[in-house]
C-alpha cells in the first residue's frame, strides 16, 4: 500500500517536473518569437528610416532643380524685357528726334518764307538765309542805308550775295553795298543797285 503511495507520488512529481518542463521551453520559444519580431520590426523600421531620407534628399534635390530652372527663366524673362524696353526706348527715341529734327526744319522754313515774303530776300542755304539776315540787321542799324534798304533785296547763293533794287541816292547806294561787303566780304557782294533819279534821267534822255 504505501509502496503504491509512493509511486503514485512519484509520478506526480514527475508530471509536475514534466510540466514545468513543457512550460520553461514554451516561454522560451514565445521568448525567442518576440525577440525575433522585435529585430524584424527595428530593420522594418530602419529600411523605412532610410528609404524617408532617400525621399527627403530626392524631394530635396527635385525642388532645388526646380528653383534654379525657375531662377533661371525668371532672369531670360528679365533680360528679354530689358533688351524689348530698350529696343522700345530706341525707337521712340529716333522717333522723336526725326518728330524733332522735321518740326525744327519746318519752323526754320516757315521763318524763312516769312523773312521772304517780308522783306524779298532769298538764300539758297540755311547759312545763306543767316548771312541776308546779318546783313540786314547791319543795313537796319545804318543811318544812311536804313533810310533806302528797304527798297532793296538779297539774293544768296552759297554765301555770295546780290544786291538788286532802285535806290533814291547815290550815297544810298553806296553804304547799302558798304555795309553788305562788311558782314558777308569785299569779294562775295554784287551791287546790281539803281539810282531813280539816273533811271528818271536816261528816260528823259
Amino acid at each position: 500500500m504505501n509502496r503504491l503511495i509512493g509511486l503514485a507520488v512519484s509520478a506526480l512529481i514527475s508530471m509536475g517536473g514534466l510540466v514545468a518542463c513543457n512550460k520553461t521551453a514554451r516561454q522560451e520559444s514565445a521568448e525567442d518569437k518576440s525577440n525575433s519580431l522585435k529585430q524584424e520590426a527595428q530593420q522594418t523600421a530602419e529600411n523605412i528610416k532610410e528609404e524617408a531620407k532617400e525621399a527627403a534628399a530626392d524631394v530635396k534635390e527635385g525642388a532645388s532643380q526646380t528653383a534654379s530652372n525657375i531662377k533661371e527663366g525668371a532672369n531670360e524673362a528679365a533680360d528679354k524685357i530689358k533688351a524689348e524696353a530698350e529696343k522700345a526706348g530706341d525707337a521712340l527715341k529716333e522717333g522723336a528726334d526725326k518728330a524733332a529734327a522735321k518740326t525744327s526744319e519746318a519752323a526754320r522754313q516757315t521763318s524763312a518764307d516769312i523773312h521772304e515774303t517780308l522783306t524779298g530776300d532769298r538764300g539758297k542755304t540755311p547759312a545763306d538765309e543767316k548771312l541776308n539776315v546779318r546783313i540786314r540787321t547791319a543795313l537796319k542799324a545804318s543811318v544812311v542805308a536804313s533810310k533806302e534798304a528797304g527798297d532793296v533785296k538779297l539774293d544768296t547763293k552759297d554765301g555770295h550775295v546780290t544786291i538788286v533794287g532802285t535806290v533814291a541816292t547815290s550815297d544810298g547806294k553806296k553804304e547799302i553795298a558798304h555795309v553788305a561787303r562788311k558782314v558777308a566780304g569785299l569779294t562775295h557782294v554784287d551791287d546790281d543797285i539803281k539810282i531813280a533819279q539816273k533811271v528818271g534821267q536816261a528816260a528823259g534822255d
